[in-house]
């Protein structure tokens, strides 16, 4: 592998959308399949973009885990409904069987390969909101890994399943830190509830790192875990299918407006942009939360369409609009 520093730049943002991280888990493999996918200089991930990111930057050798992920384990493996005692408590949904699948994969020979890949000057950075500071933070995994602190194994753990918290659906994770010499503990939840995808840290963007110098011609791949399409459906008037639908609208809607700006973003500053999305032409079904047979169609029909060359849709022909808009 060359150094990232004598290539030209990639970077792959991965945005939330929970079950629906299997289209992206199926776009990674099949771009694998296809053998064209990038060495990325830069990965970003999400809420179910985090546990994907790791993967998704250490290489198609990782697909086998990411296809395994989401398309062999179902609702039970991933979470568990707390009844009434849920909705008086911390979230609906208990989500103990989803740390203990994080734990699973993420393990300490995945860690030494991401410090490894860090030291090489590739960056990999996943999103979770701190409530208490009421504000994003971007965790630099590759540093943490690096950092040799005892405790950066379970860390990356916790961060990822804050990441995959959506608030009030599933419970907060407490992180402990400091502040000022001092031990604190803070509230972690999902990134997205402040955005659905990360390009790069704002400091980056200010200056302009991975966009001047010896390769100016930035690749940024966008790869939405959700459908940018609104579909028609008929509501139940209950409390809890209304909340549902109206946090997944809100959720469509903060993922357009992050397209929309990385597209701004990409222009002015002379990169390529390209963006793959669930398309109006996947008719599968969501029965529950984690359907498994809803993530095996989407993960194949991501697959799919990455073996065929269709996956991504080039900012610059008018393909990522035409996917963003079309209804």
């Amino acid at each position: 592998m060359r150094p990232a520093s004598e290539q030209t730049p990639h970077v792959l943002a991965l945005s939330g959308g929970a079950e629906d991280g299997a289209f992206g888990a199926g776009v990674l493999n099949g771009w694998s399949d296809r053998g064209d996918r990038p060495v990325f200089d830069l990965v970003t991930g999400v809420s179910t973009g985090a546990f994907i990111a790791p993967f998704a930057y250490l290489g198609p050798r990782h697909d086998a885990a990411l296809r395994e992920i989401y398309t062999a384990y179902g609702p039970e493996d991933v979470v568990r409904s707390r009844g009434l005692r849920g909705l008086l408590g911390e979230g609906l949904y208990d989500t103990a069987p989803l740390a203990r699948l994080i734990a699973h994969y993420v393990d300490k020979p995945l860690l030494d390969e991401i410090a490894e890949a860090h030291a090489s000057g590739r960056r990999l950075f996943v999103v979770t909101t701190n409530l208490d500071a009421n504000r994003p933070v971007a965790w630099n995994l590759g540093a943490l890994a690096t950092s040799g602190d005892p405790q950066r194994l379970t860390l990356m753990r916790e961060v990822i399943l804050a990441s995959a918290s959506i608030p009030g659906v599933f419970p907060p994770v407490l992180i402990e830190g400091a502040s000022s010499g001092a031990a604190v503990q803070e509230l972690h939840v999902d990134g997205g509830a402040i955005m659905q995808i990360f390009i790069m840290p704002e400091r980056m963007i200010a200056s302009g790192a991975l966009l001047t110098g010896a390769a100016p011609d930035a690749s940024v791949y966008l790869l939405v875990n959700n459908s940018l399409t609104t579909r028609h459906q008929l509501v139940e008037s209950a409390a809890l299918s209304v909340l549902e639908r109206s946090f997944s609208t809100m959720v469509r809607s903060s993922v357009r407006a992050s397209v929309v700006a990385a597209l701004a973003f990409a222009r002015a500053n002379g990169a390529t942009l390209r963006l793959a999305a669930v398309g109006p032409d996947f008719k599968g079904e969501l029965t529950e939360r984690f359907d498994s047979a809803y993530m095996q169609a989407l993960f194949a029909y991501g697959r799919n369409a990455a073996r065929r060359g269709e996956a991504w849709r080039m900012a610059e022909d008018g393909g990522a609009e035409r996917l963003l808009w079309v209804e």
